[in-house]
């Protein structure tokens, strides 16, 4: 049981190190994914760029406004949104769940690797003595 309480330690900073790994490459890759869009949105004719901005605003064309923003502002707030709604928060939160769990876990397993080593020790010494 002892011997298990020191091998928390390590499989505990090794999991942490596989979190960051695995919360670093999902980044990467999200960040990724909106870089491609923000250029397809640069890229998008000012017709596409109203489209979206409308849908984005759920304005029905009806009851649209007299004016609409310029493409640059409308593009600025597709992008604005785009960023937004990245799940960026969303890895934040799971990486940090899970190295609240692996901590949490691995510290439940060294402590009761340590009552059980002291408990067996103190029978021991008890039983030896009698």
């Amino acid at each position: 049981m002892l011997l298990l309480a020191p091998l928390q330690v390590v499989i505990f900073l090794r999991g942490a190190s596989d979190l960051d790994l695995q919360f670093t490459r999902a980044t990467q890759q999200q960040r990724q994914q909106f870089e491609q869009l923000e250029g397809a949105l640069r890229d998008a004719p000012a017709e596409r760029l109203r489209q979206g901005w409308l849908q984005l605003k759920r304005l029905d064309p009806a009851i649209a406004p007299a004016t609409l923003p310029a493409p640059s502002a409308q593009l600025d707030d597709l992008i604005a949104e785009a960023n937004r709604n990245t799940s960026l928060q969303d890895l934040r939160r799971q990486a940090s769940g899970a190295r609240f769990a692996l901590g949490r876990d691995s510290l439940r397993v060294l402590l009761a690797s340590l009552v059980y080593g002291w408990a067996f020790w103190a029978f021991w010494a008890f039983f030896r003595r009698a």
